[in-house]
């Protein structure tokens, strides 16, 4: 989604801005919100701004919402939402909204039953780790959610042999990979490498 806001201080009259949606879209009936999660990040200046700012009320303009990344698809005959039947959602840092979303839209449709999930989310620090609560909580009370962290910090990155040993029937899987952009090249090759398609 693509947002614009005007006059904030140190900024440009007009300072246009993209997040990843939290939430599917329409998950909810009649639902008719959108869900972004803001980082602070060094020298932001917009997301620091909404950090500090931000109050229910707030206005600003939407430009848009465009994107393909989602693994719910509406069914041709029914027009209902369908997911594949072995579901990988691997990100690292802020990378994790758009499978935080997709998580989300599966337990809103009630397709949790339909797919079976392997969550796994590289940080470099668990206090970092978006809704991290919120995911351990799904994996609880949805025998066919596993989620996985991995703290970087503590113990390293995420290498070919760990990924293998966390993906089981690799051949089977619908992947999703998001990231920082030398983490997204790294899981594509251990992934093909490991006979994800």
């Amino acid at each position: 989604a693509t947002f614009e806001f005007a006059d904030i201080s140190g900024g440009a009259a007009s300072e246009i801005r993209t997040w990843t949606l939290s939430e599917t879209p329409n998950s909810i009936n009649g639902d008719n919100t959108l869900d972004i999660s803001v980082k602070r990040v060094p020298n932001g200046l917009v997301t620091n701004w909404l950090h500090d700012h931000a109050e229910v009320g707030l206005e600003v303009k939407l430009n848009g919402v465009q994107g393909e990344m989602t693994a719910i698809q509406l069914d041709e005959l029914t027009q209902k939402p369908v997911v594949p039947d072995n579901l990988l959602l691997l990100s690292a840092g802020i990378g994790i909204t758009p499978s935080l979303s997709m998580v989300r839209g599966i337990g809103a449709f009630s397709l949790q039953d339909q797919t079976k999930i392997t969550m796994i989310h590289v940080e470099r620090f668990e206090e970092e780790i978006l809704c991290h609560q919120e995911l351990v909580r799904r994996s609880r009370n949805y025998p066919n959610f596993s989620y996985t962290n991995i703290i970087s910090s503590n113990q390293g990155r995420l290498t070919k042999e760990h990924l293998q040993t966390l993906v089981p029937n690799a051949a089977s899987q619908q992947a999703y990979v998001c990231g920082p952009t030398q983490f997204m090249r790294d899981m594509t090759e251990y992934l093909v490498s490991i006979g994800v398609p």
